[in-house]
Parts: C-alpha cells; sequence; structure tokens
C-alpha cells in the first residue's frame, strides 16, 4: 500500500490533491472534490489513484511532445532533460502535482484559440468559444497557477489581431475571457485560512483509516499548509527558497540562477543544434522562437514570485508552452517592437559565435545545467547520475 518512495498522505504530492469544497469554496479545490465524491460513492485507496492519474499524465505529455517536435521538425534531444520534465532520482519520483494535466490543457486551450481565429463559420466558432469557456474554467479551478503561462499571451494575441479597433478588441476579449476572469476574481477573493485546511484534512479521515499509508499523521498535510497564504507570505517564501540560498559552499544562488536561465534561453532557442530523431529536421526561425521564449518568461515570471517557489514548476511551464506556442503561431506578427529588437541581438551573437554553434558547447550547457527543485544547485547537473554519487564527488573534490 505504500507508494514509491514512501510519500504518505501529508506529503505534498498527495495532500496537494486532498484540497476540497467540504470547507468552503477554495482555490485548487476541485480535483479533491471530484475524489472525494467519489469515494463517497465507493471507497477506493485514495493515494494509489492520484499516482495512477499522476503517471498517466506524464505519459500523455511525452506523448504529445514527441508528436509536436517530430511534426515542426525539432530535435527530440530537449525532451528527457529536466527543462520539459522535472525527474528526481534522489527520490524516486516525478515531482509536479498537477502541473502536466494543466499543460496538456493549455495545448489544448491553444490550438481552440487558433481554430477559433482561423474559423470563418459562425456555429463553429461558437463551439470554440464555448470549448474555451469550459477548458479555461477547468484550468483555473484546477490550479491559478496555469494563468501566468496561458491567458497573457492569449489576450496580447487578441488584441493583435483586433487592434484596429479598441472597441473590437474589448468586446472579443471580454466575449472569450469572462468566464475565466470570473473565476480568477472568486479564486483571489475564497483562498481559504487555516480553519478550512483543517476542515478538508478532516473529511478525509475515514480514507486515512481505511487505507492507512504511515503509523501516525500529521494535524494538516503539507499541500493544505498553503491555503490562506498572503501575497507578502508568497513573495517572501519564493526568496527565502529560490533566491537566498548558497549555490555550493559559501557562494550565492542567484547568480547562479540567472546563469541558468540565460542556458536555457540558449538551449530551447537552439534546440536544433543537437540532431538527434529518426526525421528530417526543419529550419527554426530562430529570431520568432526567441520572442515566444522572452514574453512567457516576462508572463510567467510572477508565477515564481507569488505562487510557487520551485523551478521546477516555472522552467517546465515556461519551455513548453513557449514550444507550444512557437509550434502553434509560427508567424512574426504583433510581437512588441523591443522584444523583436533585443531577439535580433541576441540570436546575431549566438549566430556570431562559434563556440555557442558547436553541438560539443550545446551538449555541455544542457548536461551541466544546474536545474534543480527550487534553485540552481549542483545536484541539478548531470541529472541521471544519482544525487548520492554527485555528493561523494564533490566532498572528494573540494574536501
Amino acid at each position: 500500500m505504500y507508494p514509491p518512495g514512501g510519500i504518505g498522505y501529508e506529503s505534498l504530492e498527495i495532500s496537494d490533491w486532498l484540497i476540497n469544497y467540504q470547507g468552503g469554496f477554495v482555490r485548487r479545490g476541485l480535483a479533491g472534490e471530484l475524489l472525494w465524491r467519489l469515494y463517497q460513492l465507493h471507497p477506493y485507496p485514495v493515494a494509489t489513484v492520484i499516482m495512477i492519474i499522476y503517471f498517466i499524465s506524464v505519459m500523455l505529455i511525452i506523448t504529445l511532445l514527441v508528436w509536436l517536435f517530430r511534426r515542426n521538425g525539432w530535435s527530440l534531444y530537449l525532451l528527457p532533460f529536466p527543462l520539459f520534465l522535472y525527474v528526481s532520482l534522489e527520490r524516486g519520483f516525478m515531482l509536479g502535482k498537477r502541473d502536466y494535466i494543466q499543460l496538456l490543457l493549455a495545448f489544448v486551450v491553444f490550438w481552440e484559440f487558433r481554430n477559433y481565429l482561423i474559423e470563418s463559420a459562425l456555429k463553429k466558432r461558437i463551439i470554440h468559444v464555448v470549448v474555451l469557456w469550459c477548458l479555461t474554467v477547468l484550468m483555473l479551478l484546477l490550479h491559478e497557477g496555469i494563468f501566468f503561462a496561458v491567458f497573457p499571451f492569449l489576450v496580447l494575441y487578441t488584441f493583435v489581431r483586433y487592434r484596429e479597433s479598441w472597441k473590437n478588441f474589448l468586446r472579443k476579449t471580454v466575449l472569450l475571457w469572462w468566464p475565466a476572469g470570473m473565476i480568477l476574481c472568486m479564486i483571489v477573493a475564497f483562498h481559504g485560512h487555516e480553519q478550512t485546511g483543517q476542515t478538508i484534512w478532516h473529511s478525509w479521515y475515514p480514507c486515512f483509516n481505511a487505507y492507512p499509508l504511515s503509523v501516525a499523521l500529521p494535524a494538516l498535510g503539507e499541500g493544505l499548509q498553503w491555503i490562506g497564504g498572503s501575497f507578502a507570505k508568497g513573495v517572501y517564501n519564493s526568496l527565502d527558497c529560490s533566491w537566498r540560498l548558497n549555490f555550493l559552499g559559501p557562494l550565492p544562488v542567484w547568480p547562479f540562477n540567472v546563469y541558468m536561465l540565460a542556458c536555457i534561453y540558449y538551449l530551447v532557442t537552439r534546440m536544433n543544434t543537437l540532431r538527434m530523431g529518426w526525421y528530417a529536421l526543419k529550419p527554426i526561425d530562430h529570431v520568432q522562437l526567441s520572442n515566444i521564449v522572452l514574453l512567457q518568461f516576462v508572463f510567467i515570471l510572477p508565477l515564481l514570485g507569488i505562487i510557487a517557489c520551485d523551478m521546477c514548476r516555472f522552467v517546465p511551464y515556461w519551455c513548453v508552452t513557449s514550444c507550444f506556442l512557437y509550434g502553434l503561431f509560427p508567424e512574426r506578427k504583433g510581437i512588441p517592437s523591443f522584444i523583436d529588437r533585443l531577439s535580433m541581438r541576441l540570436q546575431e551573437g549566438i549566430d556570431n559565435s562559434r563556440l555557442l554553434c558547436s553541438p560539443w558547447a550545446y551538449f555541455i550547457v544542457l548536461i551541466t545545467l544546474p536545474l534543480c527543485f527550487s534553485s540552481a544547485s549542483p545536484n541539478g547537473m548531470f541529472p541521471f547520475i544519482p544525487n548520492d554519487l554527485k555528493h561523494r564527488l564533490v566532498e572528494m573534490l573540494i574536501g
């Protein structure tokens, strides 16, 4: 009955899924409410079902990414690395709660939005609008963090499409995104409090007793401890977990975070540098891909500072949605001029560097990328080597 790695109900991976509406409406409660309702109909091992759902979502996102990369002629070399799928060999468990479900939904939203733009028949456009309403509401009720990865770009693209008339732009924006805006306001208003978390935790006691995973449970699961957290608490926690740590010994982590983010930009915008795949690779418009990567970085950055304190969520959201958007909206139009100029300069600099255009340099940057759970760390380098072995090697080098 024990999940891999000994993860129980109190763990973040499981308890985050247990948030429901038994203490009233609260953010992230839809998945837990559905699981709780199903348990009332017929008892079942909830933790096992959560893990099954999680691993199915992982397999689906891998399948989607492979299809997308093959369809667009991109090299598959990046996919096994933490930029797209964060894997912790140290815990023996693929971290990430509802993130891969959210990314799957994000792709469908982008796809439906593109179909809405190119469709001319009124009935089909109405169907696309209704589907967009349902999907965006579902996404936000599952986890509000996906807002930053999806909606800013969609609103920007709506503006680009209808910018000839502000009235038309506002009408289309309200038509397409009013349900998502309403749900977002509800999430901000009803973010819960400590008593809400206690009520939710107690509602699962029949399941805890029927399918025990540990000898003693804490007073509250880790995933429920964040209910009711303030904006200031989120910012402070992000700074404390991601930017105020040490990288190695007395070295502060923040310069390595900046280096890591710059490396990720280089790796994604130049992803065909290493040729891997059983199909012909196609040319990439590096400037347009850079435009999208830079825009998504700006749009998703509040996720790291307000809602999440972990790089292993921010980076896959950033990289995966950037590839989704470039694959579905490859044309270079409507990009702010300063972003386009910056991309041109950055890509010209890479083109003029023999080192950065070298496959060997690309490979070395990729395998030494210090991406770890909450910030840059030596543990993130050489991701397929167990961390205990890395620790021994570091101890041998620094004594």
